[in-house]
């Protein structure tokens, strides 16, 4: 049996908020048989970025950070974005549910969890920052491919958008989309 299986023998001994598991999940990993979980762990003032959704073909901020009092629901197929963490637009076709925990020393953790079956499939998507007309985008079969997969197609899609500025200049009102990036970037380079 893996060591992984033998952390989920031992589910209520495992600490998600170790440096072990926090690096492991930073950039989400699978977690049991259908599940993929990601960690953030922000400071007491919550995290510095915004979380947005699309209404109406408007960005509209999603705050749900409040420890003990909510969790977030995203539905499938709701485009969303996190600021300074990813540079594009996500799209999935299953839920992502979202768990705030203020830890003893006053740091939140963000846990988030997906399901990972055979069928979903991820998005990776750009609208124009001025009038949020759809620039860009490209699909990939996570449930087929995997997390590695996932990263895979997420760095290709991104190569192909910042590569060639005919997909990120807007038909519409020519406003040229900052280049994009990945939660994996330096610093640097996450300006939007």
């Amino acid at each position: 049996m893996t060591s992984y299986a033998m952390d989920l023998l031992n589910f209520v001994d495992v600490n998600f908020f170790d440096e072990r598991h926090l690096r492991k999940f930073s950039g989400f990993m699978p977690w049991g048989r259908h599940h993929m979980l990601g960690i953030r762990l922000l400071s007491e003032t919550g995290r510095p970025n915004i979380m947005y959704g699309l209404r109406d073909g408007r960005p509209v901020p999603l705050d749900i950070l409040r420890p003990g009092e909510r969790m977030g629901f995203l539905p499938a197929e709701l485009p969303h974005h996190l600021t300074g963490d990813y540079g594009w637009w996500h799209i999935n076709t299953t839920e992502e549910i979202y768990i705030p925990v203020r830890r003893s020393d006053d740091k939140i953790a963000f846990v988030i969890v997906e399901a990972l079956f055979d069928d979903r499939y991820d998005f990776f998507v750009w609208y124009c920052p001025a009038c949020y007309r759809r620039l860009f985008g490209r699909e990939v079969n996570t449930g087929r491919v995997g997390i590695d997969g996932y990263w895979k197609a997420e760095r290709d899609a991104i190569q192909e958008f910042n590569g060639d500025e005919r997909h990120r200049r807007c038909p519409d009102c020519g406003t040229i989309h900052p280049k994009a990036y990945s939660f994996f970037s330096p610093e640097e380079e996450k300006v939007w």
